[in-house]
């Protein structure tokens, strides 16, 4: 640009002087806001060749007067940094001499200064070779949303009503946060991220065949969550409030302070929500074909949650090979559920049974977060040794009190509670070490150690005669413990527009335990090894092709493996099974990427077979009650693919639309002698238009079929979330209008039969939510007010020399 500028002056001085009787006048203003845009570039163009005739720059108030113009036909083009360039034809007549245009608006360019001047917008989808990698911040639902709203726009990824996240149709999928095992990716994953605040993250990483590098937990693979950790030098931060319908409130502040060596930044976010929801279920029971019991119930219910989030992350160079830093987050959390239910039970269509239920449940706890990490680079470029250590733990407790008022067959009021408390704790210690043997061989080694810890002590009491007292029966104390301690070894090598990597993860598994109330102890120890192998190649600029294989495994969560029951409600409980085993995936894929200009197309193939899988199960117990346990059915499979299209319609228009279909097949011909199969899809779009200094506009949605279960089938379900943002305050400030699921479709519902029972079921949480918020920034990152102070010394530079130029030309 200064280029352009420096000969535009030149040219503006070679010009001679003609004595015309012609003249052209008006005034430049920003097409958005009519502000007069001072020191634009008028210049007067030939209209036989583009040849500059003659020019000015505008001054006080945007005016300009192109004076002594010879007849004849001309192109006036105005000119600005950061705007378009604007062209309008006009001519000089003996009868017309003088041509009044009045304001000329130009418009903001789609390449604004300050965004190439700081980093540069980033796509909304990456395809990397081993990954996707979705860019959080170029998401409307960022703002106001959670981790969950935003896990809903990613490709292959499916969020149900009730906040269970499946990658490829498969629940049975590993939560990384930066990277690591963390307790906010256990037990209560779906809870925690729907309370985490999306600002707070960076990107969220797709790994469905990850290398040997990493844990090869997770059946259809890694979704790792990378929380934002600001590496630009400077002072500079950000306050954002939002609020949105039926008393839904959050808010954040972020700050970055660079002192020296040391880069420190912080950030704190507070949620309060209220939410509603209902549910219908029928379910009937069956021996020797005969209906001995059908239950109905309808219910009603409201919950208010809350949760507090901080982040702290420091850096500090100790020399140009030697680094060191800190993260840390910590989240806190609470929340209050009060659920009504309306109970009718038959026996032989009798009515046997009439009672109005109420569950008033309390919970929350807190997670924590810390990564200390030490970085050494040697001459040789690439070669590095990375040590981290990193400690997760988490406690939390949820109470419930049961009351149940009885019309029929007598009236009576009967009153359970239960109450339990929990801890984890996560160390995990890991090396890391690159070593490029050449330009294009690499080879990378490590170790990870991880120890775990799990303790729940659950309680559950009666009301009887006015006192408390404990069923032993329903009460246990659970304690346990695992450790992993993996070695793994990659080579990667590049030859030509060949590339391939192949690497080899050896691991034991151990775990082991105890229920402190009846003595009872469980161990189990597993050595494997996980290969991994990854091939790519460049066909041209445009076209490249990978394929993959990897080794997988999913491990029962300690919840699955404990014998001791939990209920739900009176009429329902979970019950773990101690004899559960590991699963174990071979996952294939082939995938082919062709990009053109900004756009893009990815298609995968693959192909997954899983041994032991573990499935829920629903079981008939006592006549009635539900008991929901954990089984390994024989296998599954699964073929099929995914697409994913980033297209450009217009500089100010692009649309990301994928699309994920495969066939899933399970046999559980050894839990319940069924085996079955169904094509499943899902389809997701994206489009996001952008008028600069005007306003951004994002309409998001997809849809999911039903997936088949060995019991039975969930229903399919969609949804359309959508958002625009308005920057204020000469960008300083931006206002977001968000709405999510605005056609109030998302429920989850499902079908489940055996020869023991049938049961429908529908739930429904509040889920069309409207959001109005607002976010201040303020500083400036220390390369951003750097390059402005550069530009702002430019531009009196120019406009000094341009004003003695244009006095000598005019």
């Amino acid at each position: 640009m200064k280029n352009y500028f420096t000969s535009l002056l030149i040219a503006l001085v070679t010009v001679p002087v003609f004595s015309q009787h012609g003249s052209v006048t008006g005034s430049v203003v920003d097409g958005s806001t009519g502000q007069p845009v001072d020191f634009s570039v008028v210049a007067l163009l030939s209209a036989r060749d583009s040849s500059l005739v003659t020019g000015m720059m505008t001054g006080k108030g945007g005016k300009f007067s192109l004076q002594n113009v010879q007849e004849g036909k001309y192109i006036l083009r105005f000119s600005l940094v950061g705007y378009n360039n604007r062209y309008i034809p006009v001519e000089i007549t003996a009868s017309k001499p003088e041509v009044h245009l009045g304001p000329v608006k130009l418009d903001i360019s789609s390449v604004d200064l300050q965004t190439v001047t700081v980093t540069g917008e980033k796509p909304l989808i990456e395809n990397k070779i081993d990954r996707k990698v979705f860019n959080v911040s170029e998401s409307m639902m960022a703002a106001t949303g959670t981790a969950t709203d935003i896990l809903k726009q990613v490709p292959s990824v499916s969020v149900d009503a009730e906040g269970n996240i499946s990658l490829r149709g498969s629940e049975n999928v590993v939560i990384l946060i930066n990277g690591k095992p963390s307790t906010i990716s256990g037990e209560n994953s779906a809870a925690i991220l729907q309370q985490m605040p999306a600002n707070m993250i960076e990107n969220i990483e797709v790994i469905t065949n990850p290398s040997a590098k990493y844990d090869p937990d997770g059946v259809t693979g890694i979704i790792n969550i990378n929380l934002k950790k600001n590496v630009r030098m400077g002072t500079y931060g950000s306050v954002t409030f939002n609020a949105g319908t039926n008393n839904k409130y959050n808010g954040n502040v972020t700050l970055n302070y660079q002192v020296g060596k040391m880069n420190l930044s912080a950030s704190y976010a507070g949620r309060y929500n209220e939410w509603s929801g209902w549910g219908n279920s029928w379910k009937e029971s069956y021996l020797n074909d005969t209906t001995t019991a059908s239950t109905r119930q309808h219910d009603v219910s409201t919950d208010i949650d809350y949760s507090h989030m901080g982040r702290l992350s420091m850096d500090y160079t100790f020399s140009e090979k030697t680094s060191a830093g800190y993260m840390g987050s910590f989240m806190q959390r609470h929340s209050t559920d009060l659920d009504e239910a309306w109970y009718n039970k038959e026996m032989m269509k009798v009515l046997a049974d009439s009672s109005h239920n109420t569950n008033d449940e309390k919970g929350g706890g807190w997670n924590s977060d810390h990564t200390i990490y030490l970085v050494r680079k040697y001459d040789k470029k690439g070669q590095e040794l990375r040590f981290n250590l990193s400690r997760s733990d988490s406690k939390g407790f949820h109470h419930t009190q049961f009351s149940q008022e009885h019309m029929v067959p007598l009236s009576y009021l009967a009153y359970q509670r239960d109450a339990l408390e929990g801890r984890q704790a996560l160390t995990t210690l890991q090396l890391d070490y690159t070593h490029p043997v050449t330009e294009k061989i690499t080879l990378e080694s490590g170790w990870k150690s991880i120890f775990g810890t799990q303790e729940n002590d659950y309680r559950y009491d009666s009301l009887l005669n006015n006192v408390w007292k404990t069923d032993v029966n329903q009460t246990n104390h659970f304690i346990y413990h695992s450790q992993i301690h993996a070695a793994y070894a990659t080579l990667k090598q590049e030859i030509g527009s060949f590339g391939y990597q192949v690497g080899l993860r050896g691991e034991y598994f151990g775990r082991q335990f105890e229920l402190i109330n009846t003595g009872e102890n469980h161990a189990k120890t597993f050595w494997n090894l996980y290969p991994t192998v990854h091939l790519q190649q460049k066909l041209n600029e445009s076209n490249e092709i990978m394929l993959s294989y990897s080794r997988r495994v999913f491990r029962p969560d300690p919840r699955s493996l404990n014998p001791f029951v939990h209920y739900y409600s009176p009429l329902t409980f979970a019950k773990g099974n101690p004899a559960l085993n590991p699963e174990y995936v071979n996952s294939f894929e082939a995938g082919h990427t062709y990009k053109w200009e900004k756009n893009s197309i990815s298609t995968t193939l693959y192909y997954r077979q899983t041994v032991n899988q573990i499935t829920r199960m629903s079981m008939i117990v006592d006549t009635v009650k539900t008991m929901i346990t954990s089984v390994n059915m024989n296998k599954s499979s699964a073929y099929g693919f995914d697409v994913n299209a980033i297209v450009y319609l217009a500089r100010w228009w692009f649309i990301n639309a994928s699309s994920s279909v495969f066939n899933y097949r399970i046999d559980a011909t050894n839990v319940n002698g069924v085996s079955k199969q169904k094509m499943n899809y899902s389809f997701k779009l994206i489009s996001n238009i952008m008028v600069p200094r005007v306003i951004n506009f994002q309409v998001s949605g997809f849809y999911r079929t039903g997936f088949i279960t060995p019991q039975g089938e969930m229903s399919p379900f969609y949804s359309v979330d959508a958002g625009l943002r308005k920057d204020v305050l000469k960008g300083k400030g931006t206002i977001i209008f968000n709405v999510s699921d605005i056609f109030n479709t998302m429920r989850f519902s499902m079908k489940a039969s055996d020869v023991t029972f049938s049961q429908e079921m529908v739930r429904k949480r509040e889920s069309r939510v409207l959001y109005l918020g607002f976010t201040y920034r303020f500083g400036e990152p220390a390369q951003q007010s750097q390059q402005r102070q550069r530009q702002n010394r430019q531009q009196e530079e120019n406009n000094h020399n341009n004003e003695g130029m244009m006095e000598n030309v005019f």
